[in-house]
């Protein structure tokens, strides 16, 4: 049996928009689910793909992501849990803070 339908170029921005996708998909099950820790995390974090994709191009810096990702979490009401993880990421994975990564 043959699929008609082919499969797209597995390029970065059909990856993040594939991860854009799901994060709107599990913010929905949060939604329908009374599951606010999974509603409210999927919504912090569902744009970022996008943001990952025009980073990649040039067209926003890496501060603009940021400053989007605290004030979104700020509205939903977890700072706490942003500024905590962002912290034991850095304490366990110093190396990600480099800045001579093309992504700053």
């Amino acid at each position: 049996m043959t699929d008609d339908t082919a499969l797209p170029t597995p390029t970065k921005r059909v990856l993040y928009r594939l991860l854009f996708d799901a994060l709107i998909e599990v913010r929905l099950l949060g939604y329908e689910n009374d599951n606010r820790a999974v509603f409210v995390l999927a919504d912090l974090l569902h744009n970022l793909p996008l943001q990952f994709d025009r980073l990649d191009r040039g067209e926003i810096p890496v501060e603009d992501v940021m400053h989007e990702l605290e004030a979104r979490a700020h509205r939903l009401g977890v700072e706490r849990w942003l500024h905590g993880r962002l912290g034991e990421i850095a304490k366990h994975n110093p190396d990600l803070l480099a800045h001579d990564d093309t992504t700053t």
